[in-house]
């Protein structure tokens, strides 16, 4: 707590006494200076509020070919060429979420689609992409797989606006560094959901989604990879 000095050295010359209106309005003046000093110091007591988290549950489903069961796509797990996959997703709040496909130095934007009117902007509720009973086929990949990536935020992340403005390899690297620095930066939100989700062949398939939370972006990653039918 601090005190103007020149106040301080006005009341030294007037001998610290105060007489009449004067000495009235100089209490007046250090109460107002003692108010906004206990002010300060008390906000510094008060504990900081957190940095708000995000939530998020999301899941990849894959309906394998030749009327194979489906199921959830697992890390270090492969896929028959053909394989038709959906990607499902549902935030605890209103925020922005993109999907990319990423093989080497180049990138698919899933979501969000300006074809469809889809500015990246999500709600509270569940989400398909590419859209609700559309899949996308899983084709040959590279030895390393190629990765399917969910981001969410309060508002658009500069490097995946680069990338679905212009998906060239350098701003494709850049989301990359970006992905890899935040992905796994977030912990379990609780027990799995259940969801019923259609299949390709007009099916509904229990899948459990893993909840969640961190701080913004949220990024979540999937490795795909593919092998031949035998």
């Amino acid at each position: 707590m601090t005190i103007d000095p020149l106040l301080l050295r006005w009341l030294a010359a007037r001998g610290g006494r105060a007489h009449g209106r004067g000495g009235l309005w100089t209490v007046l003046v250090l109460l107002v200076q003692l108010c906004v000093a206990l002010s300060a110091w008390g906000s510094d007591l008060r504990p900081r509020a957190a940095s708000p988290t995000l939530g998020m549950a999301a899941q990849v489903v894959v309906q394998p070919p030749l009327g194979q069961a489906p199921g959830a796509l697992e890390s270090q797990q492969t896929w028959p060429v053909g394989s038709r996959l959906q990607l499902s997703f549902a935030g605890e709040q209103e925020g922005w979420s993109a999907v990319l496909w990423l093989s080497g130095d180049t990138a698919t934007a899933l979501y969000p689609n300006p074809a469809r009117d889809q500015r990246g902007w999500t709600a509270a509720r569940a989400y398909a992409v590419p859209g609700d009973q559309e899949w996308m086929r899983l084709t040959p990949t590279a030895e390393e797989g190629d990765t399917l990536a969910l981001i969410t935020a309060w508002e658009p992340v500069p490097e995946v606006v680069a990338v679905l403005d212009d998906p060239s390899p350098i701003h494709v690297a850049a989301l990359r560094r970006t992905l890899a620095a935040r992905d796994g930066l977030w912990f379990e939100g609780g027990a799995d959901v259940e969801r019923f989700l259609p299949t390709a062949d007009g099916r509904a398939v229990p899948v459990s989604w893993r909840p969640m939370r961190g701080g913004a972006p949220l990024v979540r990653t999937w490795t795909i990879r593919s092998h031949a039918l035998p």
